[in-house]
């Protein structure tokens, strides 16, 4: 059994503190509402220290720590027995905003048709709600904090999911102006009042997202502990708190987290419901795992392969950048759209800079492996002239090496024969035992063939259960004698599928070339016609036999 980490002994907290935080801890889920307004002051003043968001301590940071360690730990061992409504709907809160073409709309539309009964204005304050998160996104805080202030009178927290996502809105506006006090407290409340009123995977998943936003905490050795212990709890499930423990750790600092590590966490990451991660944390993720095996030359194609899918992410991202600008348009008024243009541009800037960061991680990619990719060339050059089932050269290779490799021959008054080989009564085999055992025949005379003629010699699928084989340095006496060689081997091979023996022999015709003529394109499909009559005629003679026949004699 795993030990679970000790995040209270990696600090230097002494007992009478941690009994302290521990207390507040339990107050919080033990409280009434009265009583829980006082113990939130209480935390805050005890964990916060008066301290500025970009100031960084020690003890604020261990006091934290340890402290939402405790929360977690009472909020997991919750066990929940099914997902509510509201962590289905923190999913979507993922893709904002959800716009009429965004594959989430529909379901968005049915999840908020539930609160619509009860509050009809459900659909236009969501859409207001998107805007709010808009505004903060882009960093227009002027018309968030006037939105905010419009929509406080609209938002009740018994639509709990609409209160929720203003909440979580409030929560990002604190985070953006630094008041590190009022978010700590808008967020202790929130994670209460989900917890009392859905359960303990919401209430984890507002903690979580604190957690992810607090910048003095992303290069603490204590947020790795805390994270890898929620890993140990969380990591096996395929949830949304999940994906967000495990992402978290894919962005710790470089110094807490190896490139190895980071590479373990994509590989589980990309396993889970691609709705659980966006466009951008998908590219973010591809994008490191491309860079990652460019720098492995065995796993090069992976690197192509994440390098394809990263930019395939952010195409995604370009998409919802044109979606946001044509969702603002649509609703603002023309001198706020234009505010928030000078908004967008930092954004447009970032993507662009993302843009050129793929490009040139992928060029790199390709010029360090130059010679990885010819060799790959060379393989697919390869296939291309290979028959897929039995491995010898297919009628490819046939139209385009075959020509010179025999005129070659020719002019060097090498003798060259001709044989055409095909299997007698193969249809029956396919009708009688299945199409596969016809592909172990195939593939069997494949092997006998192989073994039975040198190097040099060309052996050709030529169509269905047809070979042409080419044999160099050869009179015809000979010819025929190795032809039939092969014929009494293959009537005597142990063809045998499945338990079931079959008799496989071959009809053969030959046709050799007399070094009369210098054979080109023309005269070679002479010498194959030559061969194919031959064959003919050995069908007609009764099968499993050889005939042959003069390519330039008349046949007719």
């Amino acid at each position: 059994m795993t030990r679970k980490i000790d995040i209270a002994g990696l600090t230097s907290i002494d007992k009478e503190t941690l009994d302290l935080i521990r207390q507040g801890a339990q107050a919080l889920f033990t409280a009434d509402d009265t009583q829980r307004a006082q113990v939130i002051e209480q935390i805050i003043e005890f964990t916060m220290c008066q301290r500025s968001e970009d100031d960084y301590d020690q003890t604020m940071t261990e006091h934290s720590v340890v402290f939402f360690d405790m929360v977690l730990t009472y909020l997991i061992n919750i066990r929940s027995s099914h997902p509510s409504e509201l962590y289905n709907f923190f999913t979507i809160l993922n893709h904002l905003p959800i716009l009429h073409n965004s594959p989430f709309y529909s379901k968005t539309i049915e999840v908020l048709s539930r609160d619509f009964l009860s509050e009809p204005e459900t659909v236009k304050v969501f859409d207001q709600l998107q805007m709010l998160n808009l505004f903060i996104e882009i960093g227009n805080l002027t018309d968030a904090a006037l939105l905010a202030e419009d929509l406080e009178a609209k938002i009740s927290p018994s639509c709990l999911r609409l209160y929720t996502m203003y909440q979580l809105c409030l929560f990002k506006i604190y985070t953006a102006k630094g008041q590190s006090e009022q978010r700590m407290g808008l967020l202790l409340k929130l994670m209460t009042d989900v917890y009392c009123h859905d359960g303990a995977p919401s209430a984890i998943y507002i903690i979580l997202r604190w957690i992810a936003s607090v910048k003095w905490l992303k290069s603490s050795v204590l947020l790795k502990a805390l994270y890898m212990k929620l890993y140990e709890e969380l990591g096996h499930h395929r949830n949304l708190n999940a994906a967000l423990v495990i992402y978290e750790l894919f962005c710790l600092d470089d110094r807490l987290v190896s490139p190895t590590e980071k590479m373990g966490y994509y590989k589980r990451l990309i396993k889970l419901p691609s709705i659980l991660l966006n466009a951008n944390q998908l590219h973010n993720l591809h994008f490191f795992a491309g860079n990652y095996s460019s720098g492995l030359q065995a796993k090069f194609q992976d690197s192509i392969q994440s390098f394809q899918y990263s930019n395939y992410f952010l195409h995604k991202c370009w998409e919802r950048l044109i979606g946001i600008s044509k969702y603002l348009r649509t609703h603002l008024s023309p001198a706020k759209y234009l505010r928030c243009m000078s908004y967008m541009e930092s954004l447009l800037l970032n993507l662009s800079h993302e843009s050129s960061l793929q490009s040139n991680s992928y060029v790199e990619n390709l010029q360090n492996n130059y010679e990885t990719i010819e060799d790959l060339y060379k393989k697919v050059g390869e296939l291309s002239l290979t028959d897929g089932l039995t491995g010898l050269r297919n009628r490819r290779y046939m139209d385009n090496n075959l020509t010179q490799f025999v005129a070659l021959a020719s002019r060097h008054k090498v003798p060259v024969c001709f044989a055409m080989i095909d299997i007698d009564l193969f249809k029956i085999v396919n009708d009688t035992y299945g199409h596969a055992a016809g592909d172990y025949v195939l593939k069997e005379l494949a092997s006998i063939l192989t073994s039975e003629f040198r190097i040099s010699d060309i052996i050709i699928r030529y169509g269905g259960e047809e070979f042409l084989i080419v044999l160099f340095d050869l009179d015809m006496q000979r010819g025929m004698e190795m032809m039939e060689e092969l014929r009494i081997k293959i009537s005597t091979h142990p063809f045998e599928y499945k338990g079931h023996p079959m008799e496989i022999t071959v009809s053969i015709g030959i046709t050799c070339e007399h070094g009369l003529v210098e054979i080109h394109a023309s005269s070679l499909q002479k010498y194959i016609n030559a061969a194919d009559q031959a064959l003919y005629l050995a069908k007609n003679s009764g099968r499993n036999t050889i005939r042959m026949l003069d390519a330039f004699a008349n046949h007719a």
